[in-house]
């Protein structure tokens, strides 16, 4: 059996990729709380909650991605399908021609997610479809993908930190080296969907409405390009990743009622040390935002209760099934304090509990 889409990386765990809405791409193919069939909750007050479309149905689609605020998922049944192999193909485009022809693009495949490589025009286009063909993995080369592609591009991005007007010259060196070629291989659906992170990275990934895709890459390439006219402007690390995920009817899903392009955009952290990515962060997240976009949960976002309330149409009714699920507020954590839970409730939870008294 497989998934019928998952994302880039697959070491997590089920309890993670569920209460965060992770997701793979592919127009008719949902984030991975869609998939879940039932599942069963122990809730703050020790009690077993068996959840379906049929059966506790409001508590199901607000358990489906909770970040662990109602309680914790003991059973799961999730939807599969038999194993396949996939076909993919990757392809060198430009980020102008992807975003002409878009829908087209997006229809030509089962899966489709590009990678474009800022302060440039340039793209990879990434499809992939099942088929019963044998598997023809896909052939690496030691020296261009490992010595060049992970060791030196670390050691590059290593001396960036210093150099930063670099970063443009060696996105340009790396397109040509290792993506400026097509590629053709069939493997099984998770090797296929899964992506080499390379190193330590700072994430950010929001989900906009997907007729906002262009939109939102124009105005990102825009800032981008004119950083590069400024001595200190931002210089930022390839890839951006653009996938697409199918509505679903999950509460607190970013894809609620509406079939979304998440747009990610990363800084690597050479040999685990800090670079600078804040600007870079800020700049993107007004971008979102102003085109209605909801932040991955899995990520670091800046989207308080306030701002999740307006932007989330059920996020009030989640927020009461929160309070009647954990009235004490043993699965409130700092994240849930931060960005769940209103400012008043949140006070409650930081007082010191009582000391017992000495005997």
């Amino acid at each position: 059996m497989a998934f019928s889409s998952i994302g880039s990386v697959s070491d997590q765990t089920l309890g993670g990729v569920i209460s965060t809405a992770a997701h793979g791409t592919g127009l008719n193919y949902g984030c991975f709380s869609s998939m879940i069939l039932d599942l069963v909750l122990i809730d703050g007050l020790g009690k077993r909650h068996f959840c379906s479309n049929l059966a506790n149905k409001n508590l199901f689609d607000a358990a489906r991605c909770s970040l662990g605020a109602l309680g914790v998922i003991t059973e799961v049944t999730i939807q599969c399908e038999p194993s396949f192999n996939l076909h993919a193909t990757q392809v060198p485009e430009s980020l102008q021609n992807i975003l002409v022809n878009l829908p087209a693009i997006l229809n030509s495949a089962e899966h489709v997610r590009f990678w474009w490589f800022p302060h440039t025009d340039k793209a990879v286009l990434w499809k992939a479809n099942r088929t019963p063909q044998k598997i023809e993995p896909l052939k690496e080369s030691f020296f261009t993908d490992k010595v060049f592609g992970f060791h030196y591009y670390q050691l590059q991005l290593y001396f960036a930190r210093f150099f930063p007007n670099r970063i443009p010259r060696i996105t340009e060196q790396h397109y040509e080296a290792r993506f400026k070629k097509t590629l053709d291989w069939v493997d099984k659906s998770y090797k296929v969907f899964n992506f080499d992170c390379l190193f330590p990275q700072y994430v950010n990934e929001w989900a906009i409405p997907i007729e906002n895709t262009a939109r939102a890459l124009m105005l990102l390439r825009k800032w981008i390009n004119s950083q590069q006219d400024l001595e200190s402007g931002a210089r930022v690390h390839f890839p951006v990743e653009v996938r697409f995920v199918e509505e679903d009817d999950v509460w607190l899903s970013p894809c609620y009622k509406r079939t979304v392009c998440y747009i990610g955009v990363i800084m690597y952290r050479p040999y685990h040390l800090p670079v600078p990515y804040k600007k870079y962060w800020k700049v993107y997240e007004d971008i979102m935002r102003s085109l209605d976009g909801r932040p991955h949960w899995a990520k670091a976002h800046q989207m308080y209760y306030s701002d999740l309330l307006e932007s989330y149409p059920k996020f009030g009714e989640f927020s009461e099934i929160r309070r009647i699920c954990d009235p004490n507020g043993i699965f409130v954590n700092d994240y849930l304090k931060r960005h769940i839970v209103p400012s008043e409730e949140s006070s409650e939870y930081s007082m010191p509990l009582p000391q017992p008294p000495r005997l």
